[in-house]
């Protein structure tokens, strides 16, 4: 990455000698703070998408709207952000939400912190590619690289910043930001930051860093002291899916390549699996009614059955309490299917004659449940998505980008498990495609072109979305 001001390669995140992280925050005095409203200022971006002239192929210049000052237009992109990816919780019993408290820090900070700033940087990139308007990525490559800028300039002293949470945020901010603007030319440099929010954290850099310092009480992370990050009622489960995460994870690594073993230790991994899937099984079935999902109408196709465009699989449409109460869902179900996937491929390979009937069954059930989810992931308005399956084969309202967000890495690492069938794994891709196009979220499409799961890659994105349950 290089300075746009200096011209100058970042040098990213730093650690020096005495295992200390660096990474200030430029602080700037903001004439511009005002009070926290006591309703939300999100709101839907209203600008249309550039398209070409009706009877030609001509698309117009993008050109800023003339009744808006540079000023309006960026506290427009400031709610469209709040609007697009913020999922404030309703009930912090059963929902962390996603950057839940985004909205209270940018207007503590100010609307010109370097903490607005990145917001407005991921909703400009974000409405850029999905508007087709050239302008608002402009506006957004620029933002990024102040921000970079910022960043760089303030690496120094032995401690971290006091104000290192403002940090911590605006790194994740740009994890998401280099994740809307990736594609085959720019595959996005997400990893870099999740790199500096283990930095800024000091922890090992992986999602299963995270989840220790949820559970180690992260001084940073102090509103997570008496919760986990998957289990906002933490006091009451046993065992939380946390530490199932946790262990599982510990487990897959000793896993990881069964033509290693003996007869007798995969009889030993395989035991292990099934007693992990059985407390994953056991957490699902656990949940608060609440917690759990309602099915609200059905997907059906008649003869000829078509290809089904994203939303669209024949089967139930299932809502949930919010977006945060789906993506545990969802990653207690790939999780699950990871583990039956092991199963039964170490039972090919002993050939034992054990059954696995049961495990493809669970198998089944969780994909479909998973498949269930996606509309409420990337329908705007659920009703008239139903209303309109008899004369809709696509979906016409595109929802709020951060459920895009939340699924895509999901549905990526369960389109690569081989107790997948083919056809869903086909329509996984599509809706990953899906997700790019109409979410703008560059980093679904580069998804839905991997033939095989790049673990630092996956992981990277992980721990930015994780992360954004903890904000």
């Amino acid at each position: 990455m290089r300075c746009l001001e200096s011209n100058r390669t970042c040098k990213g995140y730093v650690e020096q000698a005495n295992s200390k992280h660096i990474f200030r925050q430029h602080v700037v005095k903001d004439s511009t703070k005002v009070p926290l409203p006591s309703e939300s200022q999100a709101r839907k971006c209203s600008l249309p998408a550039r398209v070409p002239a009706p009877g030609t192929s001509f698309i117009p210049d993008d050109l800023p709207p003339k009744e808006e000052t540079e000023e309006s237009i960026e506290g427009l992109a400031l709610r469209a952000f709040f609007y697009d990816y913020c999922v404030p919780s309703t009930n912090l019993s059963l929902s962390r939400g996603f950057f839940h408290g985004i909205e209270r820090m940018v207007h503590h900070r100010g609307s010109s912190s370097d903490f607005a700033q990145a917001c407005k940087a991921v909703a400009f990139a974000s409405h850029g590619i999905k508007l087709r308007r050239p302008l608002l990525t402009q506006n957004a490559g620029m933002l990024y690289h102040r921000l970079i800028a910022s960043l760089a300039r303030e690496m120094s002293g032995s401690d971290l910043s006091p104000r290192s949470l403002d940090v911590l945020a605006i790194v994740v901010l740009l994890g998401v930001y280099e994740m809307i603007v990736a594609d085959d030319m720019h595959p996005g440099y997400h990893g870099i930051h999740a790199g500096g929010m283990a930095a800024v954290l000091r922890i090992e850099n992986s999602p299963l860093g995270l989840l220790k310092a949820v559970k180690s009480k992260h001084h940073l992370l102090d509103g997570s002291s008496t919760r986990g990050l998957f289990s906002p009622n933490a006091g009451s489960e046993k065992p939380g899916l946390d530490n199932i995460l946790l262990d599982m994870s510990s487990f897959l690594e000793r896993a990881k390549d069964l033509s290693n073993h003996s007869p007798e230790n995969l009889r030993v991994l395989c035991w292990e699996a099934r007693e992990l899937n059985e407390h994953l099984a056991q957490w699902q079935d656990e949940r608060p009614t609440v917690f759990k999902l309602t099915t609200v109408g059905q997907v059906v196709h008649k003869p000829p059955f078509p290809t089904p465009e994203a939303g669209y699989w024949s089967g139930n449409v299932d809502v949930y309490f919010d977006l945060y109460v789906a993506a545990a869902w969802n990653i207690s179900r790939v999780a699950r299917c990871f583990l039956i996937d092991l199963i039964l491929r170490i039972s090919e390979t002993l050939q034992d004659g054990m059954s696995t009937m049961r495990e493809k069954a669970d198998a089944s059930r969780q994909i479909n449940d998973m498949l269930s989810s996606i509309p409420y992931h990337l329908c705007e308005d659920l009703p008239s998505f139903l209303r309109d399956l008899e004369s809709s084969s696509g979906i016409r309202g595109p929802g709020r980008a951060v459920g895009g967000l939340l699924l895509m890495h999901p549905i990526f690492a369960l389109s690569q498990l081989n107790v997948v069938l083919p056809d869903t794994k086909e329509y996984l891709r599509r809706c990953l495609e899906w997700i790019s196009v109409h979410m703008g979220i560059g980093e679904a499409a580069r998804l839905a072109k991997a033939e095989e799961i790049d673990m630092q890659n996956l992981g990277s994105g992980c721990m930015i979305v994780w992360m954004g349950f903890l904000l």
